[in-house]
């Protein structure tokens, strides 16, 4: 079967070779390697009229999501959205948490397949040296299988048609009514759960807010391949939008037909492989806002259409309120130029202060681990930013608005 997204690996996998010896052996591989990671300084997030959450008013508890944990610390927790299923999650405290000064919060979502060991020492070390709250999550699944239901992996046909190639893998039979699917609905092309993955992240950010000290308007969804469409979805979806500080998608583009930016302004810091053959950041098909997963389509018959960088990036820029069309050069901001091989586009240049909008290639294909990709976007979730109104829409609609959709 395809491949959808175990990028954590440094290697191409199809779905049904993931198992459980591999989640581990690439977990600790992780840790093998930490030893040659060299951390750079990053800008502190700035706490002036910081939005503390009622975690920072709460008395210290041997009760409690997060009750015991010193800095540094971490711990595996079990939770159930009332008719789904229970799932395990990680909390990894900052280094400097203090119970009463609020941090920035990292939201993690695994590729397809994974669950919450995925993001390793990236959460559990990295973020905790930054000086965030890191909560890495487990989706939806069978053991194995475990995804984020978004836009076009549970309701192809979309706007522009299937989703994917007519030969590629059935997977909604192996989710099914246990997952919240009517199979009888679907094409070929469904691929993750049909359970609400937004209100499963919900549940888990009200009880972190409630439990831990953190700043709400610092709240960040970061994802890898799956994982990475997913926080799309988080930043489109009304009832998510408003709780978000920005997106650091990676590896991860919308489904063809399903790309329209965010619902209210925000930043997004996109990461994507040059190489990479199972969700291609540009065009290879004869429509450029059109890409097509061509690896499950050699190995397993058929492959997935995503929406191309250049798209998102136009509906990104256009979403909050900049004209142009995100392809303005970005070299020398968030340590970009230290990484040879890695280029990136911006739009909303006019708005590096709130809604900055960035988009870069690396070389290189399927993965999600790399210092080229993390250095940077660690530094710039830790910028600076102005606070935006709980709720604030777009601004102001894109001159450029005839030539950015074709919906």
């Amino acid at each position: 079967f395809p491949q959808h997204i175990q990028p954590q690996y440094h290697f191409q996998t199809s779905k049904l070779q993931v198992s459980t010896t591999m989640v581990y052996s690439y977990y600790f591989s992780t840790l093998a390697l930490a030893g040659l990671v060299s951390l750079s300084i990053v800008p502190q997030i700035c706490l002036v009229h910081a939005k503390k959450s009622k975690g920072c008013k709460k008395k210290a508890s041997s009760e409690g999501l997060g009750a015991n944990l010193g800095p540094g610390d971490t711990m595996e927790f079990t939770r159930e959205v009332p008719g789904t299923q229970s799932l395990t999650h990680r909390l990894t405290l900052p280094n400097d948490y203090d119970g009463n000064s609020p941090s920035p919060l990292m939201l993690y979502f695994h590729g397809w397949g994974g669950n919450h060991d995925a993001c390793g020492e990236r959460c559990v070390v990295d973020a905790a040296e930054k000086g965030f709250v890191s909560v890495s999550m487990t989706g939806y699944g069978p053991p194995g299988w475990s995804s984020w239901n978004f836009a076009g992996s549970s309701s192809s046909p979309g706007p522009d048609g299937a989703t994917c190639e007519e030969g590629a893998a059935d997977y909604c039979p192996y989710y099914g009514e246990a997952q919240g699917c009517d199979c009888s609905q679907a094409d070929n092309c469904w691929w993750t759960t049909c359970y609400d993955s937004v209100e499963q992240v919900l549940s888990i950010l009200d009880e972190v807010e409630d439990e831990i000290c953190i700043e709400t308007d610092q709240v960040w969804a970061v994802g890898c391949s799956n994982g990475g469409m997913f926080t799309f979805e988080l930043a489109s979806d009304e009832r998510s939008a408003t709780r978000l500080a920005g997106i650091v998608p990676i590896v991860g583009l919308p489904h063809n037909g399903y790309s329209k930016g965010p619902v209210i302004s925000m930043p997004m810091f996109g990461m994507y492989g040059l190489s990479d053959t199972t969700v291609p950041p540009i065009s290879n098909t004869d429509d450029p806002y059109k890409t097509l997963d061509t690896y499950n389509g050699m190995y397993y018959g058929g492959g997935w259409y995503y929406t191309s960088l250049l798209k998102v990036m136009m509906d990104w820029t256009e979403g909050n309120g900049c004209d142009g069309d995100g392809q303005e050069p970005l070299s020398e901001e968030y340590g970009i130029s230290e990484y040879e091989g890695l280029t990136c586009t911006q739009g909303c240049s006019e708005k590096k202060d709130s809604s900055h909008v960035v988009g870069c290639q690396f070389d290189g294909g399927h993965v999600c681990s790399t210092d080229e990709i993390w250095e940077p976007a660690f530094n710039f979730m830790l910028t600076p930013r102005k606070k935006k109104g709980k709720g604030s829409k777009k601004g102001k609609k894109s001159k450029k608005e005839g030539k950015t959709s074709k919906q």
